[in-house]
């Protein structure tokens, strides 16, 4: 159905008008995080606060190395292939 409406707007253009244009802003307009809440109630709410937070989280989450961790070598690896 999603795909039909689409081919039908098409079919009857769009005339400039804002329906045609808002309805290509809204997949734009849902990616979007407006605020964050932590867990003991601080909220950030600005643009800058929540790409800050957002972009600490992933660089946390993504570098985490284990207290256990041991690497390999390109050897090993080469070893392992």
């Amino acid at each position: 159905m999603k795909q039909k409406s689409k081919l039908h707007r098409l079919k009857i253009r769009d005339g400039n008008n804002k329906v045609f244009h808002k309805a290509g802003k809204v997949p734009e307009i849902r990616n979007v995080v407006k605020e964050l809440i932590y867990s003991d109630g601080t909220t950030l709410d600005t643009q800058e606060e929540v790409k800050k937070e957002v972009e600490r989280y992933f660089h946390e989450f993504l570098g985490y190395k284990p207290e256990n961790y041991q690497g390999i070598s390109v050897e090993g690896i080469t070893k392992l292939i």
